[in-house]
């Protein structure tokens, strides 16, 4: 910016004066050690006893700085600084004196934002200092990028604002360096912060629920910031978003502000880093001009990032004290209830404990209950146990709220001490925010008035010549009456009189589908799962291979994609168009395009390569995803989506993909429901579907990069010297023969389809696979198939071919029992992984045709029940088992993957990952293979030679180049769920040494 707005310089001015070392960079303390970039996390880079007359400490207080090594969520080591007071005379504990880690509030946004550089040290009487006044050692780390603002090698070190997981590690790391320095320190420690530091604190817990930490003791979030770019006041949420984009940028480095900022907002964002502007000036800076961009929120970087820096519905290792001012004006109550229900929801066997302040806002939330955090700080250390766990408890203060000082004359006179408000038009900026809050309030209260659609109004008149009464009393008597007749009725036929009321099974299930809804749309295991336990006290599974039978069309009646052929529930009219495209799938197809898989295996490889040479962990469920999007992108689209170009393998296109996937049961249980909030969606603003359908407008996006990438294919389709592509037959059908003509829009609802099927079922079977290898609990495994893969591929860099692993048969797929079979590892673990990934594990359900069907020595009949009516039971089994329905006057019996590939008959100890099974001739497993070729006519997938060719390249490549350990990994977070392809809880994440033989 060329001119500073009006008071500007003068808080900057003011700011700069409560500097107790001056600017960051000629503070010699926070120059980064030659040796650091050695460090281990938690390690000590520099100590300082400080200079005391340059602070404004309490008396009888002293203070020193350290410079220590932390580490990101991604495994990237930063140097980080952070301060410690000392208490005259400290508590003690048996192995020294005890520790508090103080998470601190926004202080700004760079490096000379540092509260060890304050004069006050910030929020000093409103925490630190009473916390060094009651007895405890308070290690408050500054957070990575404030402070020291560059590393050993001089790269610039960028406060990555609100990523909690980060702030995190630079916590706890700061204690550990502590500890390890200063011998006299306890190794037992509480963590506690306010507003962002709050976030800190709560994300600590988050932390240790899968990271323990010795010595932690339990957490205190005071104002906590759950979730980031949720405010109900837009200038807020413009403010927050311009304060992310920083670090946004420092975890996907292919983010550009100009995506979501306007150019004024980019000028004055790099005005406040650049001059070390605190909160109240940064904030004076960035009002009065629009920051952000409309729909700047659906942006897929500022949705990933949000989505790691939310709290809401994370596991936490309790204790956890939460404590929210019912009044907080700039972080609504609402938002923490609901986070503080997830939690308990997600972590009962943790303390959660949450305090609220009625009349009491954000700052005086810390004072007010001063004596409540110290007691319960005091409690932890003396092994006391939590009170009113789980429970919303509401103080009562001794005189009304409004007797009570509301932080307001604090705000105003804390800049002489150094505190962010430091200017009034900073100040009356918070009011302006407060009012807006307050008209929010009060607008959500009429918001029942508030109709997108327009009601007639009545005079009075019209009213009193209307005599309503009698009508409005007849119609309740009557929907009184009928409505619980017609539910009886409708309920006692299902479970007596409808043909397959005689079939064994829960009456819940064949009375109600939401018997199935329950367990997949609300909780956190799948119904699917229940089978073989139905089975096992209800009925026999039977296995019938090849059903020709039609789809069932309310489980396929997906609008998201709508026209391909894989919701055609018709087989007469969807084979058709299969076979239209199945000559661009064929395995000699996917044999003339492998050069194209390779390219992208290779450019993962050097990718996990970056990461084993900076010794990094790695996210390898995104990685992997983003591989097979990418090489089934490049193989039916001839380019790339450029997934693994993505910092940190976070690419914006597994947003849709997961979104669109998390979304699918939604469909199968309420059609109708849902197609017809599909539909109205067309008619909704960008920003109503931001908000409230996000998974449908990142579908929507998708599904329109697959219509211009069809076009595009279909515009060059003549021009002589272009490569085949997978659509060419649809481009020029061959019409005498009877081949269809599909529409673009038909095309790309089969491309759409095909990117979710080649991205999401083939990354989750390379995940389990390597999981199962890298567990301890299997070394073996791992040690003879590294043994087989070197005799196979002598030079680690070796560009090995589909044709050459089809040779090694523990690599190969045997995919037709008549092939020889041999002993080996390679093959083995390759279809052991393929048996536990499951591809689409829960019900593919089919008509039964008009003649009906015998299954399990019993005769199903053809369509029975009522119209719309849907009877269900899950036992006995169809095709391979089946679930029995009546849909539409249709009966659907099911099959599914799962209760196949966990029969004990045919793999004993079927949730075990044994390859050894593999290795002998059981015709039973031969037989499973048959099932799972891409030859059967009946299958839906045509991707599965584009899938095999991609599994053995990549399984054979990466499993030969590397060494790899589990990272923060364990098998609760690669427990699935089923979403219609499988979804694990938790990422699959390593570490790597590339190996050099």
């Amino acid at each position: 910016m060329d001119t500073l707005p009006p008071g500007v310089p003068e808080a900057l001015t003011f700011e700069a004066s409560n500097f107790a070392n001056g600017p960051s960079a000629e503070d010699p303390f926070n120059t980064v050690p030659a040796d650091a970039l050695e460090a281990t996390p938690g390690s000590i880079l520099k100590v300082e006893e400080v200079d005391i007359s340059k602070y404004l400490l309490p008396p009888a207080t002293a203070m020193s700085r350290i410079m220590y090594q932390s580490q990101t969520f991604n495994g990237a080591l930063v140097p980080a600084s952070a301060f410690i007071l000392w208490p005259y005379s400290p508590k003690s504990e048996a192995d020294g004196y005890p520790v508090v880690a103080w998470a601190h509030g926004t202080s700004g946004f760079s490096a000379d934002c540092a509260p060890s550089n304050h004069k006050s040290l910030f929020q000093n009487y409103l925490a630190p200092f009473p916390l060094a006044l009651n007895g405890y050692v308070v290690v408050a780390p500054d957070y990575a990028g404030l402070g020291v603002g560059k590393d050993a090698s001089g790269q610039p070190v960028v406060h990555e604002y609100l990523n909690l997981s980060n702030h995190a590690n630079d916590l706890v790391y700061a204690v550990q360096a502590a500890q390890q320095h200063f011998k006299e320190l306890s190794k037992r420690f509480v963590v506690m912060g306010h507003s962002q530091g709050g976030g800190v604190a709560w994300a600590t817990a988050v932390r240790q629920a899968s990271k323990t930490v010795p010595g932690y003791l339990g957490a205190v979030a005071i104002a906590p910031v759950v979730d980031i770019i949720k405010h109900p006041n837009e200038a807020f949420r413009e403010l927050i978003g311009a304060a992310i984009c920083p670090g946004i940028k420092a975890v996907f480095p292919d983010f550009d502000w100009a995506t979501v900022m306007t150019p004024e907002s980019q000028q004055r964002l790099t005005t406040v880093l650049s001059s070390g502007a605190q909160l109240g000036s940064a904030f004076m800076l960035l009002q009065g001009v629009q920051l952000m961009k409309d729909g700047w929120r659906e942006n897929a970087h500022v949705r990933q990032y949000a989505a790691n820096a939310t709290l809401v519905g994370r596991k936490v290792a309790g204790p956890l004290l939460v404590i929210m001012g019912e009044l907080d004006e700039r972080l609504p109550i609402r938002y923490t209830d609901s986070a503080v229900e997830s939690a308990v929801s997600a972590s009962p066997a943790s303390h959660v404990e949450y305090i609220v302040l009625p009349g009491v806002g954000h700052d005086p939330a810390l004072t007010a209950t001063q004596r409540i955090w110290t007691d319960w700080i005091a409690d932890r250390f003396a092994g006391r146990e939590c009170r009113n766990g789980g429970q919303r408890v509401e103080v009562t203060p001794a005189k009304p709220t409004a007797s009570y000082e509301g932080g307001q004359k604090w705000g105003k006179e804390a800049a002489s001490l150094g505190r962010h408000d430091s200017s009034r038009k900073h100040l009356a900026e918070e009011s302006r925010l407060e009012r807006n809050d307050k008209e929010y309030q009060s607008w959500k209260q009429s918001l029942p008035l508030h109709l997108p659609f327009a009601i007639p109004k009545l005079s009075e008149k019209d009213l009193n010549e209307m005599d309503l009464l009698p009508i409005q009393s007849y119609a309740w008597t009557f929907v009184a009456l009928a409505l619980p007749l017609a539910i009886l009725c409708k309920y006692t036929y299902r479970l007596t009189f409808h043909p397959l009321a005689r079939f064994p099974g829960p009456r819940l299930a064949a009375a109600t589908n939401l018997y199935g809804a329950y367990f997949d749309l609300s909780t956190s295991s799948s119904y699917v799962k229940l089978f073989p336990d139905l089975h096992d006290k209800y009925g026999p599974r039977i296995f019938k291979i090849g059903s020709k039978y039609d789809k069932d069309s309310q489980f396929y009646a997906n609008p998201a994609i709508e026209g391909a052929f894989f919701e055609d529930p018709n087989r007469k009219t969807a084979l058709p168009r299969r076979h239209l495209l199945a000559p661009g799938f064929s395995r000699e197809a996917v044999r003339h395009a492998e050069p194209r898989i390779a390219e992208c295996i290779g450019k993962f490889l050097e990718k996990l390569s970056g990461y084993a040479v900076k010794s990094n962990a790695v996210n390898l469920t995104r990685g992997c995803m983003c591989l097979t999007a990418d090489t089934t992108m490049n193989y039916i689209f001839q380019k790339p989506y450029g997934a693994l170009d993505a910092g940190d393998f976070q690419s914006e296109l597994l947003v849709p993909i997961i979104d669109f996937s998390r979304m699918q049961q939604w469909p199968i249980y309420f059609p109708k429901s849902f197609g017809g909030i599909f539909q109205a969606t067309g008619y909704l603003p960008t920003w109503m579907l931001d908000r409230w359908f996000k998974g449908i407008l990142t579908q929507q996006h998708c599904l329109q990069m697959c219509y211009d990438r069809i076009n595009h294919l279909g515009s060059h389709f003549s021009e002589k010297d272009r490569t085949a592509s997978v659509f060419d037959t649809a481009f020029e059908p061959n019409i005498k023969k009877g081949q269809p003509s599909p529409r673009s829009e038909e095309l790309a609802a089969d491309a759409f389809v095909f990117v979710l099927a080649g991205t999401d079922t083939t990354s989750h079977t390379l995940c389990t696979g390597l999981f199962e290898l890298l567990d301890n609990s299997k070394p073996h495994m791992m040690k003879r198939l590294k043994q087989e893969l070197h005799e196979a591929i002598p030079n680690v860099h070796q560009m090995v071919k589909w044709s050459s692993l089809e040779q090694l048969p523990y690599l190969v797929f045997q995919r037709k029992a008549s092939l020889t079979v041999t002993s080996s590892i390679q093959r083995a673990v390759v279809k052991e992984s393929l048996r536990l990934g499951f591809g689409v594990p829960g019900r593919i359900p089919r008509v039964v045709p008009k003649t009906g069907a015998t299954l399990c020595g019993q005769s199903i009949p053809a369509g029975v029940s009522f119209p719309s009516l849907e009877p269900s039971s899950s036992p006995p089994s169809g095709t391979c088992p089946a679930d029995f329905r009546s849909s539409n006057n249709q009966t659907v019996v099911s099959s599914s993957q799962y209760m196949y590939n966990m029969d004990p008959t045919i793999f004993p100890t079927p949730d075990e990952f044994r390859p050894e099974r593999w290795l002998s001739n059981d015709p039973n497993l031969e037989h499973w293979a048959n099932c799972n070729s891409d030859d059967d006519d009946d299958d839906d997938e045509p991707l599965h030679s584009l899938a095999s060719c991609a599994l053995y390249l990549t399984f054979a490549r990466i499993l030969r180049r590397f060494d790899m350990q589990l990272y923060e990994t364990t098998r609760e977070d690669m427990e699935w769920k089923d979403y219609f392809s499988p979804l694990t809880r938790g990422d699959l994440r390593v570490t790597l040494r590339e190996v050099d033989y």
